[in-house]
């Protein structure tokens, strides 16, 4: 089997003189990328107190917030180190290595299954067991809620969800071919996101549980059933509060893909443009945020 090193981007374009520019990204880079700027700008705008706010409405004793704060905030972080790891499908890499056409619609299907089966086991490793008792669902709660900001973080695009289904109904095809060994189906799996976490650690608290729970990750069939039936939820109160909650994350979440994303391939937005960006959307994100807290919605365990 031919080994590859994922691209996230790839571009060859004809400038006015003849000349042939290529623009490329590799995926370790973009994934790294994308969680340190959530890392390291949006935690100056405060983003540690809002998460405890947000935490609010899913734990009913305040003690635990100081416990669990972190373990949450690294969910975070490792779903945005995931949010483009459906675009490794060996099937995406194999045909931009020979057409030299990067086509990846479809990815963030395979991504969101990725980053709910491995933020479940991360959550179900780190949640002390004395909090876990009276903390029912947290970890598949909190699963979803980074997996359904992954899964929508081209909300734009139209005509996504359709494409988005057929995808994981492809993906889980080709796994079972491959027996449900992932590394068969992805390309330089786990060792592209062991490596991404590995520099994400100075922002982490438990940075190694989840380097481990990557590399020995093999709930991916269960995300997959899961996400087939209904990826938002049991029922409606329980959707209702998913969406909320992962619309706070899916600002973080896009902007910083697109301002990196721009960075890397060669955009002309001006400094001041790419500050108002980020402004803009932390206004919107304390709005709806406040719109969340204001209503009293409640994650029923």
């Amino acid at each position: 089997m031919v080994k590859y090193e994922p691209f996230s981007y790839f571009e060859i374009k004809t400038l006015e003189n003849g000349k042939v520019n290529i623009i490329k990204e590799l995926l370790v880079d973009h994934s790294y990328n994308v969680a340190q700027f959530v890392c390291s700008r949006f935690l100056k705008f405060g983003f540690d107190k809002m998460m405890q706010r947000v935490l609010r409405t899913l734990v009913l004793r305040r003690e635990a917030l100081k416990e669990i704060a972190p373990i949450i905030r690294d969910s975070v972080i490792i779903g945005c180190a995931l949010h483009d790891s459906g675009k490794s499908y060996r099937k995406y890499q194999e045909n931009l290595y020979q057409s030299q056409k990067a086509i990846f619609s479809g990815h963030e299907a395979i991504s969101a299954v990725i980053t709910y089966s491995v933020v479940k086991c991360y959550l179900e490793q780190t949640i002390p067991k004395n909090t876990r008792i009276w903390l029912q669902h947290l970890d598949d709660v909190f699963s979803r809620i980074i997996a359904i900001t992954v899964w929508n973080h081209h909300h734009t695009m139209t005509r996504r969800e359709e494409k988005k289904r057929r995808v994981l109904n492809e993906f889980k095809e080709a796994l079972e071919k491959a027996n449900w060994r992932l590394e068969r189906v992805l390309c330089s799996w786990p060792g592209t996101f062991s490596k991404v976490i590995e520099r994400l650690k100075k922002y982490m608290s438990y940075p190694d549980i989840a380097r481990d729970v990557i590399e020995s990750m093999n709930t991916i069939k269960e995300a997959i059933r899961i996400f087939q039936v209904d990826p938002y939820g049991r029922s409606d109160i329980h959707k209702s509060s998913i969406v909320t909650l992962s619309n706070v994350v899916l600002y973080l979440l896009i902007t910083a893909d697109n301002i990196v994303a721009m960075e890397s391939r060669g955009g002309s937005q001006t400094t001041w443009e790419k500050v108002r960006n980020v402004l803009e959307v932390r206004e919107e994100y304390s709005k709806r945020l406040r719109g969340f807290l204001a209503d009293d919605n409640r994650i029923h365990m």
